[in-house]
């Protein structure tokens, strides 16, 4: 499998598009650990076109140093999600379902493309 990660463009109307590629993941899918590589612009400052995002003049790289760890934490280790539950009236108890992603597995792989790059990247599968 192969995922290109890229910058995530702040439009003029604050909607969001593919910008420049920062780097690639390379992986089976099947929890065999992947390898992540990022490009060099990743150093490049982050294209933020709507003067009224508070971002615009911070002049911010796509990934700095922390940035990376973070993201190459998201595909090496668990992820605890919530999902389903609800909520029972007559107690008043919200309830919900505690769900473990297990490291480089396809699935986890395809949550944290969906749910949880956020900011200056984005991420999409490329090669299955």
């Amino acid at each position: 499998m192969l995922i290109h990660l890229y910058e995530s463009v702040i439009n003029e109307d604050d909607t969001r598009s593919i910008g420049r590629i920062v780097g690639e993941v390379k992986c089976i899918g099947d929890g065999t650990p992947g390898e992540i590589r990022f490009f060099n612009t990743c150093d490049e400052i982050w294209d933020v076109r709507n003067v009224n995002n508070i971002n615009y003049s911070k002049n911010s790289k796509i990934l700095d140093k922390l940035d990376k760890s973070l993201l190459e934490a998201l595909f090496n280790e668990e992820l605890n999600i919530t999902s389903g539950g609800g909520f029972d009236p007559e107690t008043g108890i919200h309830s919900s379902i505690m769900k473990t992603l297990e490291p480089w597995h396809r699935k986890t792989i395809e949550y944290v493309l969906e749910y949880e790059l956020t900011g200056t990247v984005g991420g999409k599968i490329v090669e299955p």
